[in-house]
């Protein structure tokens, strides 16, 4: 078919038909027709024209006449605008650009059918504006696009298919419209503005570098779909549903000023940021392997219900300022970061339910907020910190939980209930009423320091193994219950070589551990706090410093023997300290009646005061007091030792005696053993100073009479004080209090 000469034509088409309309210098329509420029596709009526290889500047449709061509078809063309204008209802049902290059098509208050452009075409600018209606706009066999703008007009559906490009997709004006489908298509902005389009779905591999969506107030669904989409606004919208699936990928997601109703993510979809402000979300879905970033939660925003469920992995969510109805993660989701900081704005609640199920989360952080409840079952998680906060109903962790640290310094957190779990770090610092039960754990380290148990307070910790317990400038008004506590010596500890807890597999790594045992009580006073079926003594490092005990009670519970001092200091305060906490000890079993345990504290609050005094080397009497206490019954807790050295005392002195009166052992056996007969009426310190007959002394000693006389009434003191030092060590069981 030969083509026509280079020379472009103007081609004015009015609104009565089609061929009557066809102008040009010197040309005929009929010539037009002949040389196949202009043929109507199996001469129907009403005629379907279809202009194919036509090169012209422009081709403008005018109305507002009846126009009775219904369908119109370019193929091969090479056209720089074509503009429907004023076109009615009755005019132009089907529009179709097939392989052409076309620089503008403009649809100005007019009413077209279906817009097709495919197979290669390359279009400039389509502009749908001034209250024109279309169907379905479909762009799809790799055509390129420009521009499309659709202001202030309405339109069926947009289909955009089969790596077809879009550089710029403008939607203003009040525009209406229903469907937007990326499918296998690349596009560079999207900007819906002021519009009443309902539906936008990405999908099938298509690109899109920036999608915005500003000032909508009606928009139903926003749907990414096995497609990759740089960045997401909305901003002053309302959408019903926002949903990311199928292995979509994302970049960030700026939702400022818009309320959403539900925002879904799932199918293992990634999402790099989200960013939440001055909005209200009822609804956050999250599940099934997606991946997302950070979500940035701030100024004011409101959300009804995060859900994060089924191999879900997150990174940080941050709420500064916005408040959380319900937040739930369950069955093996890993996050890194959970905060709700100052989330009482306005008096709202911060968080309602916080709910964490068999997940794994580095760390979650509660600052000035309030929740009705949190429970943490069967979870690893790096450290929880709850500062200046109040959780109204409970703070529940339970089901072989692992915590790397635990940290409470609420306002008011009516009850904590520790059950079944690990904790490698617990810290109290709450000095509010609270009802705190802590049963079955396995704690490597439980801190008490600068913080005190308020008055109506109970605080139980039963069944539980704690490797190190620490008390430091804690004041107990209340009640302290340790029930069944042991040391906790072989363990699984956390894993904290760099800082992060975490690592680049996103898991948490323990190591086994065997550190030693230590009970710490250093200037504190711990008030009425009981030790019931205990094993304080297990303990292979008991440290007392500057402490009160006297109120502690303790049954079935065997204080520790071995004590260390904290403080440094010369050897003199070190004495002095420990002497103190024995005393305290001795108070203590004192009060509940165990005389038994409280004499054996005596003995060693003794034994400590004369090292104290043999340090200090004055007080020489007193320590040879208590030395001769300890020699002769272990300051009244031996009576064995006490008999025993009785005995020896009274045959020593005796033998002494006896060799004063002239007689010597080794002269006469059988002599010897008549004399010692006379041995146990020499322990009656009220004896007869002549109870041995004069017989018995050798006239060559006799002149040592004197010292015999004198020797024997010194022994008479000492017998004396040892068998005093028996008799109440014999008595020990049966003293009364």
């Amino acid at each position: 078919m030969q083509k026509p000469s280079a020379e472009k034509k103007y081609i004015n088409v009015a609104a009565n038909t089609l061929l009557n309309a066809i102008k040009g210098p010197g040309v005929h329509r009929q010539d037009y027709l002949n040389k196949g420029y202009l043929y109507n596709e199996n001469m129907e009526t009403p005629p379907f024209w279809t202009f194919k290889g036509l090169n012209a500047d422009a081709i403008s449709i005018v109305g507002p006449h009846n126009f009775d061509c219904q369908k119109l078809k370019f193929i091969d063309c090479k056209i720089d605008q074509i503009s429907f204008s004023n076109i009615n209802e009755d005019g132009l049902n089907i529009f179709e650009v097939k392989s052409s290059i076309i620089g503008d098509i403009i649809f100005n208050n007019s009413t077209i059918g279906d817009i097709t452009i495919n197979d290669y075409s390359k279009i400039g600018n389509i502009h749908i504006s001034n209250h024109s209606n279309a169907g379905n706009i479909t762009i799809n066999e790799n055509t390129s696009t420009k521009d499309i703008i659709i202001e202030n007009a309405s339109i069926l559906n947009l289909n955009v298919s089969k790596k077809s490009t879009i550089q710029n997709l403008t939607i203003s004006g009040k525009a209406k419209g229903n469907v937007v489908c990326i499918n296998n298509s690349w596009a560079e902005d999207f900007i819906i503005y002021e519009s009443e389009f309902k539906n936008f779905t990405i999908e099938n591999n298509s690109i899109v570098r920036n999608f915005q969506i500003i000032n909508n107030p009606t928009m139903t669904h926003v749907k990414q779909s096995k497609s990759m989409v740089r960045e997401f606004i909305i901003f002053n919208s309302t959408i019903k549903s926002f949903s990311f699936e199928r292995k979509s990928i994302t970049g960030n997601i700026d939702i400022r000023s818009s309320i959403i109703d539900n925002i879904i993510i799932k199918a293992r979809s990634i999402i790099d940021d989200f960013i939440i402000s001055h909005s209200k979300i009822k609804e956050i879905n999250i599940f099934y392997h997606p991946k997302t970033n950070n979500f940035h939660i701030s100024e004011n925003s409101s959300i009804g219900k995060i859900t994060i469920e089924d191999y879900s992995q997150c990174g940080y969510f941050n709420f500064n300022d916005s408040a959380v109805q319900e937040f739930i993660v369950k069955n093996e989701c890993i996050i890194s970061d959970i905060s709700i900081i100052k989330s009482n704005h306005d008096k709202k609640q911060g968080c309602g339910e916080f709910i964490v199920d068999n997940s794994t989360i580095n760390d979650i952080n509660f600052f000035e907020m309030e929740c009705d409840e949190v429970k943490i079952n069967k979870c690893i998680v790096g450290e929880i910190k709850i500062e200046k906060s109040t959780i109204k109903r409970q703070l529940y962790i339970s089901s072989s939980s692992k915590i790397y640290k635990l940290w409470l310094q609420g306002k008011d957190n009516r009850r904590v209930v520790l059950q079944k779990s690990y904790f490698q770090n617990l810290e109290w610092k709450q000095d509010t009423f609270c009802m705190m039960n802590i049963e079955e754990c396995e704690i490597e380290s439980l801190l008490f320091e600068r913080c005190a148990i308020p008055k109506d307070s109970v605080f139980q910790i039963s069944n539980t193994e704690i490797n190190r317990i620490i008390f430091s400038l804690f004041t107990n008004t209340s009640w302290l219950n340790f029930i069944h506590l042991k040391p906790l010596k072989s363990y699984q500890r956390f894993i904290d070589e760099t800082d992060e807890l975490i690592d680049t597999n996103e898991r948490h790594n323990f190591e086994s551990s065997d550190r030693s045992t230590k009970f710490l009580l250093v200037n504190s006073d711990l008030g009425k706090t009981s030790f019931i079926n205990c094993k304080l003594d297990q303990f292979s490092n008991f440290v007392f410093d500057g402490s009160k005990m006297l109120e502690v009670f303790v049954g079935g519970t065997h204080l520790p023997v071995n004590i260390n001092i904290h403080l440094s200091g010369n050897e003199s305060d070190y004495n002095e300290r420990k002497r103190l906490a024995y005393s305290q000890f001795k108070k203590i079993y004192d009060n509940r009646g165990d005389n038994i345990r409280a004499s054996e504290f005596l003995a060693l609050e003794l034994e400590t005061y004369r090292t104290q005094l043999i340090n200090g080397r004055k007080n020489w009497s007193e320590r040879f007091n208590l030395w001769l206490n300890k020699i002769s019954s272990n300051y009244g807790n031996d009576w064995m030792r006490a008999v025993l050295v009785t005995i020896v005392v009274t045959l020593c002195c005796f033998w002494i005696y006896c060799r004063s009166l002239g007689y010597n052992i080794g002269d006469n056996y059988e002599k010897a053993f008549e004399l010692f007969s006379y041995s146990p009426e020499f322990l009656n310190p009220l004896r007869k100073a002549d109870f041995l007959k004069d017989s018995k002394i050798k006239p060559t000693l006799s002149g040592w009479k004197g010292f015999a006389r004198f020797w024997d009434y010194l022994s008479r003191i000492f017998i004396a004080y040892f068998v005093y030092q028996t008799i109440q060590a014999f008595r020990r069981f049966g003293k009364t209090k």
